[in-house]
């Protein structure tokens, strides 16, 4: 799934409805498309608006289940990892830094 709602806050504060206005689908409303994971670690500031700045912010926030809203997905629920896990996440996510990705070739074939 390469979309959902991202958590922002219903309220006074201005909510990001691009996708809606593209699809006039309510589904749509506060949904962003998921950027790859790839070299996370060198793409700060994070999130769809820039509000974190590490990684580490990141994984709190998602640790915690999101902002609630009413166009939250359901799928984004507390994680309740503990601090041990949020930390091996971190550098998980650090781990993907890389180079090898520039050498990569297409498959000459495929298998039947």
């Amino acid at each position: 799934m390469d979309q959902f709602s991202g958590g922002r806050p219903w309220g006074g504060e201005a909510f990001d409805v691009r996708r809606y206005y593209v699809s006039h689908d309510k589904k749509d409303i506060g949904a962003f498309k998921t950027p790859p994971l790839r070299e996370v670690s060198r793409t700060t500031p994070y999130m769809h608006d820039g509000r974190f700045v590490t990684l580490k912010q990141v994984v709190d926030h998602h640790n915690q289940g999101s902002v609630k809203n009413q166009f939250l997905d359901n799928q984004v629920i507390p994680l309740n990892l503990s601090e041990s896990e949020k930390q091996d996440l971190v550098e998980m996510l650090r781990s993907l830094n890389g180079e090898g990705w520039k050498h990569a070739k297409a498959p000459l074939s495929f298998p039947e």
